[in-house]
């Protein structure tokens, strides 16, 4: 293997796939932001901000929001309960489980999902411009099966052991 300056195998020196991942993520939600911001919601914060990201916060619980972002329960709830203070959403018991709380947007809220939807798909549309339809196109196909199905791990699935007569 092909030695760089230093010792380090030439290999062993990044961009690591996940440092770029996070700067066009980064380069997304800053872009999300801005529009966010432009369309007359400077009283939010990115974080406020990043909560809309998922498929909807909709009937959300705080406790999948946060394992979904990868932050504490706390910093969720905290932001949760700035949004419902600023009227973007309320906070429900569940029916389903009476210590646990669902979100609710308001019209308000609904207004600015709206406005982080249409700004995450004129994302896109700038990253396809910049990429060009196929190389777009690829990379959006192989990010998807990075992901998998919903709820599948991105592991790959250990192939079941044959075992011959008698169980060995």
């Amino acid at each position: 293997m092909a030695m760089s300056t230093g010792g380090r195998r030439a290999r062993d020196t990044g961009p690591w796939i996940g440092s770029l991942l996070r700067h066009a993520w980064e380069s997304v939600r800053r872009r999300i932001y801005q529009t966010v911001v432009a369309a007359g919601y400077a009283d939010l914060t990115g974080a406020h901000v990043g909560l809309f990201r998922f498929e909807s916060l909709e009937g959300s619980r705080p406790s999948r929001l946060a394992e979904q972002m990868s932050i504490t329960k706390q910093s969720v709830n905290d932001l949760l309960r700035d949004l419902e203070r600023r009227r973007y959403l309320v906070l429900r018991p569940d029916p389903s489980d009476r210590r646990a709380r669902l979100v609710r947007l308001t019209a308000r809220g609904r207004r600015l999902d709206a406005v982080v939807r249409a700004a995450a798909r004129e994302a896109e549309r700038e990253i396809q411009e910049r990429l060009g339809a196929a190389r777009f196109s690829a990379l959006r196909q192989a990010l998807l099966d990075l992901r998998g199905a919903p709820g599948a791990s991105a592991r790959p699935r250990r192939r079941a052991r044959v075992r011959g007569p008698g169980g060995a």
